[in-house]
């Protein structure tokens, strides 16, 4: 009777472990604004943007950082330069986008069963 209880909780726990090890793909999004102000508007924090070098004789746009949507946190997550992820507090951004700057998909990202960034995400420079 103690063994039949001991491998029931083994396979329970194994099966607990393997959910919690699966991955959760997200899209990695990225907006594009016109102006500074309509980037640091969203964002919050003027460090979040960044101008793209501009073509002679044309505006130059700002994008603000790599994201993905986190759910259970009900907020963007951007991704850092080193691929580490910061939650973005005081962002004016939804679950679909911005509203006044461009939403653009630049690659995905995987992330383990509790919400933790994987070591999988790439995409497109931009």
């Amino acid at each position: 009777m103690k063994r039949s209880t001991y491998v029931r909780l083994i396979l329970l726990g194994s099966a607990m472990g393997l959910y919690a090890c699966d991955e959760v793909r997200a899209d990695l999004q990225q907006q594009r604004y016109a102006s500074l102000d309509e980037c640091r508007h969203d964002w919050g924090d003027p460090a979040d943007c960044r101008q793209s070098s501009s073509l002679v004789g044309q505006t130059g746009y700002y994008f603000g950082p790599r994201y993905y949507w986190d759910p259970n946190l009900g907020r963007p997550m951007a991704i850092n330069a080193d691929g580490t992820a910061r939650a973005i507090n005081d962002a004016h951004i939804t679950r679909t986008g911005s509203l006044t700057g461009i939403t653009s998909r630049v690659g995905s990202v995987s992330r383990g069963g509790f919400g933790a960034l994987g070591h999988g995400f790439g995409g497109r420079g931009g």
